[in-house]
């Protein structure tokens, strides 16, 4: 028992040295490379940027941490002959790293907890900092699409000669809405907008009380505070978590008042629609603009959703694109394998902690540390190669999603059991 705490703390401490070491080496080198970057910009922005970076590079350095740290804390043991007295003693080596493995197995649970859960937001922050800058010449993210068709699960289908993200407007638009498989409706428009809540409705929250009104600004700085812009990006903040649900109100209750916000809508604009009754007859209407409110249930993001790779959605978001772009004929290749990848990644870390187990337990006076260290540090980024590779062959097509998500751990995992049989005599 006090030779297993000896080991684990051994491990921990070299692994969490070597882990932070990594981060801060990794963000100073990125600060270097962005230095044109963040001389132009405000010093926030970058502390902001690296506090958004910090998991996406602790999920990223931990495998390597987890090799050195095992390479060094058993290997600087084995060189002592401490294993050997062990294996003396008729206790396995095996045995003996067991705790080890343990530990390993509790990092690769917390990597896959921040791959699923903490690394889609800080991801999308940081990718929305840097945007302005260079990084939107390098990797620029879809801004609007041209010449599309959306078909969504509500029984509506859609074409666009254009839609754009950033203003919600499309243009030439024509709807098809479906009732028991056939077409009922035909709308033809020349613009598609995103209206915001058309009323907004305060009311004190005791019973048949007065409504508070805000008091007079006394200055142009609290004037500007509460402009129509403040208030509508509030607004459309709450918008974003009600369309979510696809209630049609909700009711919240801010301070001493209850604020009711009415959901945003699509409106048409210049067009006609055409009724298609079932005894054949068509009625033909113009209009200048046309709710469709209660007829369809979609919202901007799915035209165009400010996340678009995959290291910025969730499993459950990917799934949703991936329903969306199956139905409008797309190909899902990117996002299948990068949903498969959100399972796949975080085993790297067990894998090549066993790999390190099996290079460091045994001493061998023809090799020493230093060579071991090499040899591992070599397996290890041809690991991170090789996943590339497969995730590039699964986008491509070149292999299933799932098979291209795989394909590095599956490799290697079959590396390391075999290194495991052969260091361990298992």
């Amino acid at each position: 028992m006090k030779f297993s705490r000896y080991l684990v703390w051994n491990f921990v401490k070299m692994f969490l040295l070597v882990l932070l070491g990594s981060v801060f080496m990794f963000i100073v080198i990125d600060f270097v490379g962005n230095i044109k970057t963040w001389l132009a910009r405000d010093i926030a922005d970058a502390k902001d940027y690296y506090i958004a970076y910090m998991p996406y590079i602790v999920y990223l350095v931990s495998p390597v941490a987890l090799f050195i740290g095992i390479v060094a804390s058993v290997g600087n043991m084995s060189r002592h002959l401490e294993f050997t007295a062990i294996q003396q003693s008729g206790r396995s080596p095996f045995r003996a790293l067991v705790p080890i493995f343990f530990v390993g197995a509790i990092v690769t649970a917390i990597s896959f907890y921040l791959d699923a859960k903490v690394l889609p937001d800080a991801n999308h922050r940081r990718y929305k900092i840097m945007e302005p800058m260079a990084q939107l010449r390098r990797d620029p993210r879809v801004k609007d699409k041209r010449d599309f068709v959306y078909i969504s699960g509500d029984k509506t289908s859609w074409f666009m000669r254009m839609y754009g993200g950033a203003n919600k407007i499309g243009r030439d638009v024509v709807l098809l809405i479906n009732r028991d498989g056939d077409l009922a409706e035909r709308y033809d428009a020349r613009r598609l907008r995103w209206m915001m809540p058309d009323t907004v409705r305060l009311a004190h929250a005791e019973e048949n009380g007065p409504v508070k009104t805000a008091a007079p600004r006394k200055n142009a700085e609290k004037k500007e505070k509460a402009s129509p812009d403040s208030v509508v990006k509030s607004i459309q903040q709450k918008m974003d978590s009600i369309q979510r649900e696809k209630s049609s109100a909700s009711k919240e209750i801010v301070k001493d008042s209850i604020v009711e916000i009415k959901p945003g809508y699509w409106r048409l604009e210049e067009g006609y629609q055409r009724v298609f009754h079932k005894d054949g007859s068509v009625q033909i209407r113009h209009f200048i603009r046309e709710s469709l409110k209660g007829k369809t249930s979609l919202l901007p993001e799915d035209f165009l959703d400010e996340r678009q790779r995959g290291d910025e959605m969730d499993a459950k978001t990917i799934l949703r694109k991936i329903e969306v772009q199956k139905r409008s004929g797309e190909n899902t290749n990117k996002l299948e394998t990068a949903y498969f990848f959100k399972f796949s990644g975080s085993m790297m870390n067990f894998i090549v902690l066993l790999i390190g187990a099996a290079l460091a337990h045994r001493f061998n006076r023809n090799g020493g540390l230093s060579q071991k260290f090499g040899i591992g540090i070599l397996l290890v980024f041809s690991y991170y190669v090789v996943i590339r590779i497969g995730l590039k062959m699964g986008e491509n097509g070149a292999l299933t999603p799932m098979l291209g998500a795989w394909i590095g751990h599956i490799i290697f995992a079959v590396v390391a059991v075999w290194m495991l049989r052969r260091s361990f005599r298992l």
